[in-house]
């Protein structure tokens, strides 16, 4: 029960994130640009991801607009258009799966309210709670 816990709230996460699996293809072309960037103008890490994805991404693609191409393959743009809905069913045959509760257990609850209004009214119309 665990591990279907665990599966379905990594599922959730990375959805949230807007991770999708084509974005884990396009992985290499992401290491394969880097690789240009760091042989072609001598980017690091960090400069590489400014000018893809940070401040400095308006200003590289005036820069290099031979290079479109290449940036349209790079995973984590958020270009996606359509919706894609992810659902999940389980169907349990085994009811010893999901514990159900045991209700003689809990304790009766005594309570220990006491009106102080005395009114024809209330009675007919406002009850307050009681214990049964």
């Amino acid at each position: 029960m665990k591990l279907i816990a665990f599966i379905i709230s990594t599922i959730l996460l990375v959805q949230s994130m807007n991770f999708h699996l084509s974005d884990i293809v396009k992985l290499g072309d992401l290491v394969e640009h880097a690789q240009f960037h760091q042989k072609e103008y001598g980017d690091d890490m960090f400069a590489f991801f400014a000018k893809h994805y940070g401040e400095l991404k308006a200003e590289h693609e005036k820069q290099n607009p031979y290079e479109h191409k290449d940036h349209e393959k790079l995973p984590f743009h958020c270009d996606h258009h359509n919706s894609n809905n992810f659902q999940l069913l389980f169907a349990f045959e085994d009811e010893t799966l999901i514990p159900t509760p045991n209700f003689s257990e809990f304790k009766e609850l005594t309570s220990f309210y006491v009106s102080i209004y005395k009114s024809p009214d209330l009675n007919t119309i406002l009850q307050p709670p009681r214990s049964i």
